[in-house]
Order: structure tokens, then sequence, then C-alpha cells
């Protein structure tokens, strides 16, 4: 243990360096202070300024006296310059864990406990769209049906979105006449497409596969449904009925029209027969 010492020099009351290294200090530990330590030196200094003051005046304050007798007080202690009073406190009791702890320590809680946040609650599945229920048709037994509508689908659905998604699926070059009607305001499809499969084989498989479709290649809640065309069906009847069209007008975005293919490939639409009247919706354009 070091000694402390206290060391009067021209009665300034300083405290000695102790001999021993310093510790450096951290914040890692707790400072703990006795009273009964701080007491003991309090009392031995305490006698050293009784000491000093029984040598002072009592008439006036210090500042009154005048340049000589502050040195008469000064001189009349028992100390020179060379000589030094010391105060051993090597009997003073060192501070324990018992002792008044003066420190503050921020509590750290260990990782086993440290506080987690709660999970949050999970969002119950949102129910699917399903398509509205459709109006039975009359049918006609002498034609063969291979027109086929889906309906339910997403509304940024774009025709080339619709050919990839039949290609997808294994129908390259199984259907031969594609609309996606798209509103020209919007700028979104109708949710709904005609498509004309080459045989009504392909449209029996084209039905098994769409209706109750969902999923799409964009995130949507949508079910598909599948019915029949009507009352056009067949390649030959959509193409009089759209190639005279006001939406096959040189004004109307190619996206917007109906289109024709031969084994996968697109091929021109037929010319029209009379001259087109340009349509309401490509007006307000």
């Amino acid at each position: 243990m070091v000694a402390t010492q206290w060391t009067i020099r021209n009665t300034f009351l300083e405290l000695a360096e102790p001999v021993g290294a310093r510790c450096r200090a951290s914040s890692d530990f707790n400072v703990e202070y006795s009273t009964e330590c701080l007491m003991s030196a309090q009392c031995k200094m305490n006698g050293i300024i009784e000491k000093t003051c029984d040598n002072s005046t009592s008439a006036g304050s210090w500042a009154d006296e005048s340049d000589e007798e502050r040195e008469k007080i000064i001189t009349s202690v028992d100390l020179t310059d060379d000589e030094e009073m010391t105060i051993d406190l090597t009997d003073v009791p060192m501070p324990t864990n018992n002792m008044m702890q003066c420190s503050w320590m921020p509590c750290m809680l260990p990782m086993s406990t440290a506080w987690t946040p709660p999970p949050s609650p999970t969002r119950p599945s949102e129910a699917p769209i399903l398509p509205k229920p459709v109006k039975t048709q009359c049918v006609n037994l002498d034609q063969t049906q291979t027109t086929v509508m889906i309906r339910n689908m997403p509304n940024n659905y774009t025709r080339t979105m619709v050919l990839e998604l039949l290609d997808q699926h294994g129908f390259t070059g199984q259907y031969d006449f594609v609309y996606l009607p798209i509103d020209f305001e919007t700028k979104a499809c109708l949710g709904y497409a005609f498509i004309n499969m080459v045989d009504r084989e392909a449209a029996d498989s084209f039905w098994s596969v769409f209706n109750g479709f969902s999923s799409w290649s964009i995130p949507s809640r949508k079910v598909a449904g599948v019915s029949w065309s009507g009352p056009h069906q067949g390649l030959e009847a959509h193409i009089e009925r759209y190639r005279n069209s006001s939406i096959m007008t040189v004004g109307t975005p190619d996206d917007y029209k109906p289109i024709i293919l031969s084994n996968g490939v697109r091929t021109s639409f037929p010319s029209p027969t009379r001259k087109l009247r340009m349509s309401r919706q490509s007006g307000r354009r």
C-alpha cells in the first residue's frame, strides 16, 4: 500500500505525489470513497491549520494588516523555506467494498436477457377476387366453338404479356387471334381478352388451364374465369368484326389493336373494305 503524505510549503497545503506508479483511470470499475478516510485526513489538516492560525493576528482581516505585520505572521511559523511538514496517512484505512459507494455505473444486461421487440402481428391473407358469373349463351350446335374469353385479368396486363402468358403454358402456335381491349384514357386494359384457338381441342385445353388461374406475372389477387366468346366465333368472324372498326385507324397505338398469327408468328391484318372512322376514344388522346 502506497503511503499518502500532506505537505505544507509556505502556508500552502499541498498533496504530495505518491511514490508508486499511477493507475490509469477506468470507467469500468466503481469508484468508492470512505467517509472514515476523509474524516481522518480532515482532522489532521485541521491541526495544521490551527497551528498556523494561532500565530496570526486577531485584529481585523488579513487585508487590513501592513506588509511588515504580514511578514511577521508568516515568519512566526516554525517553518523555513527548505523545511517541510509532512502528515503520515499510512494509518488511514483504505476504501473497501463495504464503504459507501459514490459513483454511478449503468446497469448492463447480459446478452441472454437482452430486450427484444415483440414480433409484429401477422397480417391475414387477403381474399382473392373472383370473376363475376356470366350469363348462359345460346350455342349453335352446327358451329365449332374455338374463341374463348378470359376474364378478370389484372388491369396492368398488356398484349405482349398476354402472348407471353400463353406461350409459357404451352400454347405456342395453338392460337391465331388475340385482342386485349385497352382504355384510351387510363391506358389500362379492361380486364378481359378474346383469343381464338386453332381447334376445339386447343380451346378445351385453354379452358382447363386458365379457368381459375391466378399465377400472374405481376402481384394480383384476381382469379381468372374463362367463357365462350359471343356472338362472334372463329377467326373469320373476328376478322370481319374488326377490319372495318375504328380501332384499326392509323392514330391508334399498335398495342391497342387486335392481331392475327400463323404458327405463332404475327401476320398483317386484312385491309378494311371501307373508309375507317376515327374512334371517339382515339380522338380524346
